[in-house]
């Protein structure tokens, strides 16, 4: 997903996935725009992002959602949760 925004526009800091499966990534931008793209292609990952895409799969990633935004004059920070699908990290897929 993070190759479907813009990485160059991205960083991360942290990315952690908890027993609930529950995703929290951390990190910055230039923009708010570069943000809304990142969650966007979260949200569409194995459904129009990725090799094995389509929209008959089940998504990698559900309730995506921008929980944080803090602007600054380097841009912006930000927090994405969702909620991680087992077949996200399944190594056959």
């Amino acid at each position: 997903a993070l190759s479907e925004s813009d990485p160059a526009d991205i960083t991360l800091s942290s990315l952690n996935v908890d027993e609930l499966n529950q995703l929290t990534v951390t990190g910055g931008s230039r923009n708010y725009s570069s943000v809304a793209k990142l969650a966007r292609a979260l949200a569409a990952s194995n459904l129009v992002v990725g090799s094995s895409a389509s929209p008959s799969n089940e998504p990698y990633f559900t309730d995506v959602n921008i929980s944080e935004v803090t602007k600054s004059t380097q841009g912006v920070s930000f927090t994405i949760q969702a909620t991680m699908e087992p077949g996200a990290t399944n190594a056959s897929k």
